[in-house]
């Protein structure tokens, strides 16, 4: 599983 720092960089690619 992605760490949250992982999950936080791809969430924020969808989130812009």
């Amino acid at each position: 599983m992605a760490s949250r720092e992982q999950l936080e960089d791809w969430v924020q690619r969808w989130l812009k």
